[in-house]
């Protein structure tokens, strides 16, 4: 790896080739039973809907969500904030200081 460059050599070996192929058919193994699960339910009468997971997530979340996320963020910066007040060590000081 080198640092200045932030790259790394990566060199093939038997492993990485037998994991690559393995991999392959383990995706093929589960689009395939996606596809006939997919069919099964066609034929008993069900309607299948996919949708990309991008979409689901956008979906499911909302403004409420989003503002509780910032008010727990905003009660932690607030505790951070008066531990450094009082002097008190934080997990973010107790790491820098290893």
């Amino acid at each position: 790896m080198d640092l200045s460059t932030h790259t790394c050599n990566y060199s093939e070996n038997e492993f990485s080739k037998l994991f690559k192929t393995a991999r392959f058919h383990d995706n093929k193994m589960r689009s395939s039973f996606s596809h006939m699960l997919n069919g099964l339910l066609e034929l008993r009468g069900f309607e299948i809907i996919q949708q990309l997971i991008v979409r689901q997530i956008v979906a499911v979340q909302k403004a409420e969500d989003w503002a509780a996320i910032d008010c727990l963020n905003e009660q932690d910066k607030e505790k951070g904030f008066t531990a450094w007040l009082a002097g008190i060590p934080t997990e973010r000081t107790a790491y820098f200081e290893r």
